[in-house]
């Protein structure tokens, strides 16, 4: 009888990553993995199509349906944010149109009216689509941490165009439990942000009037993305 085969250990480039016990899920792997092919942060991309997704479902099959009625109500609708994802929502999908929004805050101005007159002061629940986006939020951040491992994910990352905002890289490193997995996952992190840099420079030098060649495209976006990497990506409607 021959002996099972024991799987080897992932390497990259020297550094052994260990495989997580906790599982990748693989249909969260492949959202990852598609959006790590696009510029600026995955995380971020990832939460604003589930928002864009939600809200479209919102307008399109649930307007009328009595509980999300009444958590719009709470929250005297969407915060500031998603009412105005909302609009842009509106604006841009043919097959959507002002009804789905007038039904809602005709009923949101009307129970505020309500509290006026009965001297109750209007106060904001939580907006359903920041808890929804805070869940999505959790599930991409550990589904990252867990995929590093158990599906090589760094690899996608080193040779991807994206670049992990501030905020979900920390999210993710602090979720990494294996040392060595953590440090390779911040050096990989780096030398993306190094590569932003020599863009930024390089298109720096080349404002310089003795130079000829014009600047990249890569460099002369590099600011763009330099802000991704800080902030996130930008709002949906907004530039860039």
């Amino acid at each position: 009888m021959s002996k099972r085969m024991r799987k080897s250990p992932k390497i990259h480039h020297g550094n052994v990553i260990p495989r997580s016990k906790n599982s990748c899920n693989r249909i969260i792997y492949l959202d990852i993995n598609e959006k790590l092919e696009e510029r600026g942060c995955p995380v971020c991309r990832l939460i604003r199509r589930a928002e864009e997704q939600m809200i479209e479902n919102i307008l399109y099959e649930r307007v009328n349906d009595p509980g999300t009625r009444s958590d719009l109500r709470e929250s005297l609708g969407l915060c500031g944010k998603h009412a105005w994802m909302l609009a842009h929502i509106v604006k841009k999908k043919y097959y959507l149109d002002a009804l789905g929004p007038s039904i809602i805050y005709e009923d949101i101005l009307s129970s505020i009216i309500k509290r006026i007159e009965n001297e109750t002061i209007p106060s904001t629940g939580e907006c359903i689509l920041c808890k929804h986006a805070s869940e999505i939020e959790k599930l991409y951040v550990n589904g990252f941490a867990s995929c590093i491992t158990d599906r090589n994910i760094i690899e996608q990352y080193i040779h991807g165009s994206s670049i992990l905002c501030l905020h979900h890289y920390t999210m993710i490193r602090d979720r990494i439990k294996d040392t060595n997995t953590k440090r390779l996952f911040s050096k990989v992190h780096i030398n993306k942000l190094k590569r932003i840099i020599e863009n930024l420079r390089r298109y720096i030098q080349k404002q310089d009037y003795r130079t000829t060649k014009p600047p990249s495209s890569e460099e002369s976006t590099a600011w763009i993305i330099a802000i991704k990497a800080l902030k996130g990506e930008p709002p949906l409607g907004g530039c860039y």
